[in-house]
C-alpha cells in the first residue's frame, strides 16, 4: 500500500470517529429534548384531592341494627363523593352518650350524629306530636310519617343543625317480669320509657324512669324495673329475653323518633357538588331505614319467641279502654302548645296530619304486601 492509500485511510477513520462523536453529541440533546418537551406536553400535574373527615357518633351498640345502617351510609357518603368524604365511627357512646348527642352536634363535637328526640326532654315540642298515642302501625309507617312531618312543618327546633334524614320505632311495646293484660295490671310498676313517653304510662297508671337504655337490662334484672316500654327491637339490641317473661303490644303507645343530622358550620363548609352528595345519599337513606327496622323487629321478636317469651295482644275491648284513656294525653299536649303560645288550630293540625299520614302509609304498607307486628 502506498503513502498516499495509508494517508486517505487515515482520514476516514478520522472522519468516522468525528462522526460517531457528533452522531452520540445529537442524540444525548435529542434526549434531553424529550425529556424537557414530554411532560409540557403532558399539562399540569393533577391535584392531590382534599379529603375531609367528618366525626359520627350515635349511643346505639355498634351491632345494633340502626348502628350498622349509619355506618354504611357513612360509607357511601365516601363512595358517592370519591374518597372526598371520609369519616371516623362512634357507636356505643364512646364519644357522647345519649342526653349529649345533639347538643354535641350544635356545638361540633360531632360532625354528624344519629340521636332519638326523647333523650332531649322538651327540646322538640313541635317534634313530641309524633310521641303522642295516635296509632302508629309500624316502624316503616313511622318511618315515612316523620319524614313527611318535618318537610312539611319544617319545625325551628331543629334549624340548630342540618338534619339528614329521620326514622322511627315500631309502635311502643311493653316488656314486663309480670304479664299485663288489662289497664289495672300497670298499677304500681316502674317501667323505662323515653321522656317523651312519661305521659303515655303515668296516664296508664304506670310511674316512668327515664334512666339510660345502657342500663335497663341491670335494672330489671336487680328488681329495680318491672320493665320497660320501647320499640320492637328490644331482644335483638339490649338483650331483653334474659330478664323478661312477657311483651305487650297495645299499637297505641306511640313510637321513638330518631334522627340523623349535621352539625351545621359543617354542613355550610361543604363545596356545593359534596352537599348535593350528602342530600342524595341521605334522602335514599329513609327507605334503607325501613327496611332496617323491619329486620331488626322481625329478628327481635323470633329472638324473644326462642327465649320463651310470651306475647300478648290486647282483646277488642281492652285496646278500646286504653285509648279512650290515652286520649287525655293528646289533649294535654294541645293545651301545653296552646299555653306556649301556639294556635289550637295549628296545633291541632300537626295531630290531623300526623293521623292523615298514618292511615296513607299504612295502606301503602298494605299494598305493598309488608307484614305487620302482632
Amino acid at each position: 500500500m502506498d503513502e498516499r492509500s495509508e494517508e486517505v485511510q487515515v482520514k476516514e477513520v478520522r472522519m468516522i470517529k468525528r462522526l460517531s462523536k457528533v452522531g452520540w453529541i445529537v442524540l444525548a440533546a435529542l434526549s434531553c429534548l424529550v425529556l424537557v418537551v414530554l411532560p409540557a406536553c403532558a399539562g399540569p400535574a393533577e391535584e392531590e384531592v382534599a379529603v375531609i373527615t367528618l366525626t359520627a357518633a350515635t349511643w346505639m351498640p355498634a351491632t345494633a341494627g340502626q348502628s350498622v345502617m349509619v355506618e354504611a351510609f357513612l360509607e357511601d357518603l365516601k363512595t358517592e363523593s370519591g374518597g372526598q368524604l371520609d369519616y371516623v365511627w362512634h357507636p356505643g357512646g364512646s364519644l357522647l352518650g345519649p342526653f349529649d348527642l345533639y347538643e354535641g352536634c350544635t356545638e361540633g363535637l360531632a360532625d354528624i350524629v344519629m340521636c332519638a328526640l326523647h333523650y332531649s326532654a322538651g327540646r322538640f315540642p313541635t317534634m313530641d306530636a309524633l310521641y303522642q298515642p295516635i296509632g302508629i302501625s309500624s316502624a316503616w309507617v313511622a318511618t315515612h310519617v316523620i319524614n313527611d312531618f318535618y318537610e312539611e312543618f319544617q319545625p325551628a327546633e331543629v334549624a340548630d343543625t342540618h338534619p339528614l334524614f329521620w326514622h322511627g320505632s315500631a309502635p311502643l311495646v311493653m316488656y314486663t317480669k309480670e304479664p299485663v293484660q288489662e289497664l289495672a295490671d300497670l298499677n304500681g310498676m316502674i317501667l323505662r320509657c323515653g321522656s317523651s313517653n312519661n305521659p303515655i304510662l303515668e296516664a296508664l297508671g304506670a310511674t316512668p324512669s327515664n334512666i339510660p337504655m345502657a342500663d335497663v337490662y341491670e335494672s330489671i334484672s336487680k328488681n329495680l324495673l318491672d320493665g320497660c316500654m320501647i320499640g320492637a327491637d328490644g331482644f335483638t339490641v339490649w338483650a331483653l329475653g334474659d330478664v323478661v317473661a312477657y311483651t305487650t303490644f297495645p299499637k297505641i303507645c306511640g313510637c321513638d323518633v330518631f334522627l340523623v343530622t349535621m352539625n351545621n358550620d359543617k354542613w355550610n363548609s361543604l363545596p356545593a357538588d359534596l352537599q348535593e352528595v350528602v342530600t342524595s345519599v341521605s334522602a335514599s337513606y329513609i327507605d334503607e331505614a325501613c327496611q332496617m327496622w323491619e329486620d331488626e323487629n322481625t329478628a327481635s321478636c323470633n329472638l324473644g319467641e326462642s327465649k320463651g317469651v310470651e306475647f300478648i295482644t290486647l282483646c277488642a275491648e281492652e285496646q278500646a279502654l286504653w285509648e279512650d284513656t290515652l286520649q287525655a294525653v293528646l289533649d294535654d299536649y294541645v293545651a301545653a302548645r296552646v299555653d306556649a303560645g301556639k294556635s289550637q288550630s295549628e296545633v291541632e293540625g300537626w295531630l290531623d296530619y300526623i293521623a292523615e299520614r298514618v292511615d296513607y302509609w299504612t295502606q301503602e304498607q298494605i299494598d305493598a304486601g309488608i307484614p305487620f307486628l302482632p
